[in-house]
């Protein structure tokens, strides 16, 4: 009967899940809800809390939690917070493993109080990371019915069945002043569509962070008359025509369409074809460990030294057993049994950890790749990443990123979710803290990365006439190679440069076709890990516009490795796409 009310309540559009409230003794109250209803494949997911305190004189340390249910194992996350008397805090906190529901607990004080009854947050239906379904979100002005249609009509589908074999269409009912100001609270859909009044009353916060999605990657659709409500050099006019322009956005686009028509008539094939494009493919999820490690190597074996233990332990066997018996059988010393074996088992114990200390030592391996659009006019930068690791022990102290940072596990495990005793445990009060379930000891570990963060690293570009002449290196790490385009769209080329160094430019290249961010968006959304190969195997000036610049990098200044200042074997390169606050000519 529970099952029947739970898919029937997911059968209505625009369903805005009740709020789930959580007493813990006289004095503390928690509630907490999902921020939107979610049917994802990538991404986080939204949930928000509000603590109240009743108590007129005295402050609480209270620690709120999502638990999956044991029989749905894979995700712990957990926030502390302390709240004075009287008042009432509100946080939020993401998950990146997706569930039919949660059970919110809080512990009071250290645990002298604590309630765990069955407070269940339900998050919709869910689906897995890697899927080929594009996610969509529209708000609460968008008839999603006659979007549905019109998506069936143009694909000539008839029935639901096919449209949600290729959709995840959610409707939302939150009010615009109600949308969150954290780009991980959309990150997980691929699309977002609006109206053009909803950006009426939208806060600052929340436009923001659809900035922020779209320059990592999102779609937007928004229908009505209107502008673009950012400037700046990442977004580029790609196409006007008198009903719509298209709008390249960093790494995703952006389609404003004038006609206001809730019926979603002039929807056409190229505006389905934006929104899908903007699906990330994950060509690693669901790839069995030794594939994985293939594609990125972060270790040379994973193969068990069978051979070498399978002689070890016969040759154990043979001293311990029949030769230290006759031994102590011809000197009389039988009784000697009973210390020997013991002292010997011990060598053994001793020479296989030996062995394992000598042969791969304690320090971790980290591979670090990933591709940044560094907008040096804003500072702001929009890193795509994939972290690798294999860790003789496993890490103490467990992985810290920051708490903007979108991580997601690609081990093969995440189809399955974790066993028991590997759950995933994210601690989200400083940060984004994995404590356990992250890494394991002598087993590689992936995860794909993405964040958008102000960033102080550029390239200094140094003009003499109005032309430039030489660059200074201040990106963090040596660059390997260097393809630089003018606001004259001169080309220039220049190899290995340290970090902090000034070299002279060349004499430039004469003029060349104008390239195009939306092949770089196309590498970096389908071909993410044959990117340096790609752009170092083909013409880089493909995808350069004037004012821009491609530098490859020896390391990673980026990215985070997770482990703070532990030390590691590093094994880091990075793709700079860098936006110069230069005037471009036309």
């Amino acid at each position: 009967m529970k099952l029947r009310i739970f898919v029937a309540l997911l059968l209505i559009p625009g369903i805005v899940f009740a709020e789930t409230t959580l007493r813990v003794g006289n004095d503390i109250v928690v509630k907490g809800r999902p921020t939107f209803d979610h049917q994802i494949h990538h991404g986080y997911a939204e949930y928000r809390f509000t603590v109240e305190n009743h108590s007129p004189d005295r402050s609480h340390l209270v620690r709120v939690a999502l638990e999956a249910p044991q029989q749905n194992t894979g995700l712990t996350i957990e926030k502390e917070v302390q709240v004075p008397p009287g008042e009432q805090l509100s946080f939020t906190m993401y998950a990146n493993r997706y569930k039919n529901y949660f059970n919110m607990t809080a512990t009071v004080d250290g645990g002298q109080l604590r309630r765990s009854e069955f407070s269940e947050i339900n998050t919709g239906s869910f689906n897995h990371f890697g899927s080929t379904r594009t996610s969509l979100l529209a708000s609460r002005t968008v008839n999603s019915d006659d979007l549905q249609n019109r998506i069936e009509s143009i694909n000539g589908w008839t029935g639901t069945g096919a449209f949600n074999d290729h959709y995840a269409l959610r409707r939302t009912d939150l009010p615009m002043e109600e949308w969150s100001d954290n780009w991980l609270a959309y990150s997980a859909f691929d699309g977002i569509i609006l109206y053009s009044q909803d950006f009426e009353t939208i806060p600052p916060g929340a436009l923001s962070a659809l900035r922020q999605y779209s320059e990592n990657g999102g779609s937007l659709l928004i229908v009505g008359d209107m502008e673009l409500p950012w400037q700046g050099r990442t977004i580029n006019l790609q196409e006007a025509s008198q009903d719509s322009k298209r709008y390249d956005i960093g790494l995703g686009r952006c389609l404003i369409h004038r006609e206001a028509s809730t019926s979603f008539g002039w929807l056409d094939r190229i505006d389905i074809d934006s929104l899908e494009q903007a699906r990330r493919a994950f060509p690693l999820v669901g790839e069995p460990l030794y594939e994985i490690n293939s594609r990125f190597p972060v270790t040379d074996n994973l193969t068990m030294p069978v051979r070498g233990f399978l002689l070890l332990v016969s040759l154990f066997a043979l001293v311990a057993g029949p030769i230290t018996i006759l031994l102590l059988a011809k000197m009389n010393r039988r009784i000697w049994l009973l210390w020997l074996i013991p002292l010997e088992s011990a060598v053994a114990c001793g020479i296989v950890l030996c062995y394992s200390f000598l042969s791969e030592g304690i320090t971790p391996t980290v591979r670090m790749e990933g591709i940044t659009v560094l907008d040096q006019e804003r500072h702001q930068a929009t890193t795509w990443g994939m972290l690798g690791y294999y860790c003789p022990q496993k890490p103490s102290g467990g992985l810290f990123f920051p708490a903007d940072w979108e991580v997601n596990p690609i081990t093969e495990n995440t189809y399955t979710y974790a066993a028991p005793e590997t759950r995933y445990h994210i601690d989200w009060t400083r940060g984004q803290h994995f404590t356990k379930g992250a890494i394991e000891a002598r087993v590689p570990s992936f995860f794909y990365v993405q964040n958008n963060a102000i960033r102080r690293e550029r390239l200094e570009v140094i003009e003499e006439n109005g032309r430039p002449v030489a660059v200074v290196n201040g990106l963090g790490a040596d660059i390997e190679e260097l393809w630089l385009r003018d606001a004259d769209n001169r080309s220039y080329h220049v190899d290995s440069i340290r970090a902090g160094q000034r070299i002279d430019l060349p004499k430039p290249d004469v003029r060349v076709a104008f390239g195009s961010i939306a092949d770089l968006q196309y590498l970096a959304s389908q071909q993410f890990l044959d990117m340096q190969k790609t752009i170092l195997k083909t013409t880089p000036e493909r995808y350069l516009v004037p004012g821009t610049y491609i530098a490859t990098l020896s390391g990673a200044p980026f990215m985070e490795s997770g482990l703070g200042a532990r030390k590691v074997k590093m094994t880091a390169g990075q793709i700079v796409y860098g936006i110069l606050p230069i005037e471009v000519q036309p």
